[in-house]
């Protein structure tokens, strides 16, 4: 609740205090989510590397889109996506590419807000 209401720091003091109890895959998510809905993003990068040791091997991933969405709208892109292990690797960077190429040439800017503008005025 506090996370919600934009005392994301004090939250986390809460969950420190908490101790054993407070290292809870939901209790942290939440805070990450707080975390970057009040763009509070060097305190979701400590909660994500946390959520990141507790996970290993549970193959959870909700909040690496969280993460993912932290980096991006610091403008970090190199973060955002980099599963190098993927067998369509080359193949889906060079997509990508290829779109940021288009986009830049259509005048797209990118923003650091959290809410994605529609690209339906790029479609050919």
């Amino acid at each position: 609740m506090l996370g919600r209401v934009g005392r994301v720091v004090e939250a986390y003091e809460f969950v420190k205090e908490l101790g054993e109890k407070g290292n809870n895959l939901r209790i942290l998510e939440s805070l990450l989510a707080a975390c970057r809905k009040h763009g509070e993003f060097e305190l979701g990068r400590t909660v994500a590397n946390k959520l990141l040791q507790m996970e290993r091997g549970k193959g959870l991933s909700g909040y690496h889109v969280l993460l993912s969405s932290i980096h991006a709208e610091e403008g970090h892109w190199e973060y955002v996506t980099e599963d190098h292990k993927h067998p369509c690797f080359d193949e889906i960077y060079k997509t990508l590419e290829q779109l940021a190429l288009k986009l830049k040439d259509a005048g797209h800017r990118p923003g650091l807000g959290s809410e994605i503008g529609s690209i339906s005025e790029f479609e050919e």
